[in-house]
């Protein structure tokens, strides 16, 4: 094998210059969440949409319709429910057209 040849300084600092400067490795590619488009007043459509599903549903989620703090503390919850204990952030109601479950409310 022939001996290794010496680069010079200006090869040296020629080859350290035109290499780019490598990215630091991403481990995750992260979860990308969906923006939601959430409605800042009702329309037709989904009070429409709001009075069905509190009728049928025991328990409510609600990711689904962002809405619901004025809805049910005001029009909808003394004809459907009725309080059973109210705290800062919990409602709890049995629902009143049934009464075989009680319905938990997170707002």
């Amino acid at each position: 094998m022939p001996p290794k040849q010496q680069k010079s300084k200006a090869e040296k600092a020629a080859a350290a210059l035109s290499g780019g400067k490598g990215r630091k490795k991403k481990w995750s590619k992260g979860k990308t969440k969906d923006k939601l488009n959430n409605a800042v007043l009702f329309n037709e459509q989904t009070y429409e949409k709001l009075r069905k599903e509190v009728l049928l549903l025991a328990s409510i989620c609600f990711k689904a319709v962002k809405l619901l703090r004025y809805p049910l503390t005001n029009l909808l919850r003394p004809l459907l429910f009725l309080s059973v204990s109210a705290f800062a952030a919990l409602l709890l109601d049995k629902q009143l057209h049934n009464l075989k479950r009680r319905a938990l409310f997170y707002l």
